[in-house]
């Protein structure tokens, strides 16, 4: 989506909404895989943006 010199239009704000939690919706199941390949939780937070924190909640759920 291209931004604008405004706040975005509600259906602007739900498509982008829509976007993300499709971009997000394997976030657990890919940083389980990451840890797996041997990646570091520190790569991972690097990488990703992820906090650790939530790494750590994300790797002690399991699902």
């Amino acid at each position: 989506m291209e931004p604008s010199n405004g706040p975005p239009t509600p259906e602007q704000a739900r498509a982008e909404l829509r976007e993300w939690a499709r971009m997000n919706r394997d976030r657990d199941r890919r940083v389980r895989q990451a840890i797996a390949a041997g990646l570091q939780k520190k790569e991972i937070h690097e990488i990703t943006g992820i906090g650790r924190p939530t790494i750590d909640r994300i790797l002690a759920t399991k699902k």
